[in-house]
């Protein structure tokens, strides 16, 4: 039989398996193309921005787990923050968001 976890159910899983709580400012935002391009448009990166000025931001604002952001981030890419026509006012983080390159 096999078994579907939510990512709500997995993480706690997830996490145990990299360390638990000691690991936790160790496991980093992985820059991909949704996340990059929320962090973009927030405002936490400039473009162009290396891998490492990805990670760093995220690290600058969740210390204790930066990796917390990368699920929400590359959700809000996927789901919202499109690369053309984004959906910004549906956005979860419109309220916050400066939209750094939107032309609306």
């Amino acid at each position: 039989e096999i078994y579907t976890l939510s990512l709500h159910d997995a993480l706690p899983i997830y996490h145990r398996l990299l360390g638990g709580k000691k690991a936790r400012p160790q496991l980093d935002v992985k820059p991909d193309v949704q996340v990059r391009r929320v962090f973009l448009r927030t405002g936490l990166i400039q473009k162009g921005a290396p891998d490492a000025e990805v990670i760093q931001s995220a690290r600058d604002l969740a210390p204790d787990f930066p990796a917390s952001l990368d699920a929400p981030s590359w959700q809000i890419g996927h789901s919202w923050c499109r690369p053309t026509r984004p959906k910004c006012s549906d956005c979860p983080i419109s309220d916050i968001c400066p939209q750094v390159g939107i032309r609306h």
